[in-house]
């Protein structure tokens, strides 16, 4: 289960990558793995509890309608507007 962009294999320019949870990225960079930029964040009812998620991360909860970003541990906070 991959949260986050792709940290192995080889991606050419503006690839699409779409993450466990349903956060997506797009390659700003072509390279193994590339450089990649989250477009989308996962949409999700509760905070992920599980798996190596990178700092910075987004995920939109459903049910509150808040976006959060991963800041590391188990700690989220919600981005300045």
């Amino acid at each position: 289960m991959i949260i986050g962009p792709p940290t192995a294999g080889t991606f050419a320019l503006a690839e699409f990558w779409r993450d466990a949870l349903g956060g997506e990225w797009r390659c700003t960079e072509a390279g193994s793995p590339g450089t990649w930029i989250q477009i989308r964040p996962a949409a999700v009812t509760a905070d992920p509890a599980a798996g190596m998620i990178p700092t910075g991360y987004l995920i939109l909860d459903v049910t509150t309608g808040h976006i959060k970003r991963h800041a590391s541990g188990y700690v989220w906070e919600i981005p300045e507007a």
